[in-house]
C-alpha cells in the first residue's frame, strides 16, 4: 500500500468512525458538504447551508466548545459545520469557530463562557457538546467553570461531549468535579 493510498484508507476509516459517532447520538444519515464550483476556478468550495429557523430544542441541539487552539483554517470550520448541519444537527456557538485572542479561540473568558453559559442556565443544555480543536489553552480556564453544576445539567440531559487533545482537561475536570463521563471522539475542526 502507497502512501497516497494508505492517507486516503484512514481519511475515508476517520470520516466512517466519525459518522458512526454522531449516528449515535441520535441524528440520522450523514452526507458530504455540498459544493459550488465556478468555471473561472477548478477549485470546490464550501457552501454552509442556512439555518432554516432559530434553534430550537430537541435532540439535534449541538453546541460548539472551544476551550484551546483558534482554528487556523476557516475553510475547514466550514466544512465541518458543513457536516453537522447536514447530519441533522442545530448548531450553536458557531461563532467559537472564528474567535481568535492570541493563540487561543478567544480570551479565558470567552472560552470559558462556552461551558459556563451551559452549566448556569443561560443557554439550553444542548444533546452534544463538541469541541472545536485541540492544542493549548483548556488548562488556564478550568477554574472558571462550574463543574458540578454543568455534570449535573448534562445528565439530566443526557448530553455528550466528545474532543480529545487538549480537550481532555475540561473532560477530566468534568469528570472529577462533575461526575460526568465524555467521550474521545470528532472534533469540528478534525
Amino acid at each position: 500500500m502507497n502512501s497516497t493510498t494508505r492517507r486516503h484508507f484512514l481519511r475515508t476509516c476517520s470520516a466512517a468512525a466519525g459518522a458512526g459517532l454522531l449516528q449515535a447520538c441520535g441524528t440520522g444519515t450523514t452526507t458530504t458538504p455540498q459544493t459550488k464550483t465556478t468555471s473561472t476556478t477548478a477549485k470546490a468550495q464550501t457552501v454552509q447551508p442556512k439555518q432554516p429557523h432559530p434553534p430550537r430544542s430537541g435532540d439535534n441541539l449541538l453546541r460548539v466548545v472551544a476551550p484551546s487552539g483558534f482554528a487556523e483554517d476557516p475553510n475547514r470550520v466550514t466544512t465541518g459545520l458543513t457536516r453537522l448541519y447536514n447530519a441533522g444537527f442545530t448548531v450553536t456557538n458557531q461563532q467559537a469557530g472564528s474567535r481568535r485572542y492570541q493563540r487561543f479561540a478567544g480570551s479565558d473568558a470567552q472560552r470559558a463562557a462556552d461551558f459556563q453559559d451551559v452549566a448556569s442556565g443561560r443557554v439550553e443544555t444542548p444533546k452534544v457538546l463538541m469541541g472545536l480543536r485541540g492544542g493549548y489553552g483548556a488548562a488556564r480556564i478550568l477554574p472558571q467553570i462550574d463543574f458540578a453544576s454543568l455534570g449535573a445539567r448534562m445528565r439530566e440531559r443526557g448530553t455528550l461531549f466528545f474532543g480529545f487533545s487538549d480537550v481532555c482537561a475540561v473532560q477530566l475536570a468534568l469528570l472529577a468535579k462533575g461526575n460526568m463521563m465524555s467521550f474521545a471522539g470528532p472534533m469540528v475542526y478534525s
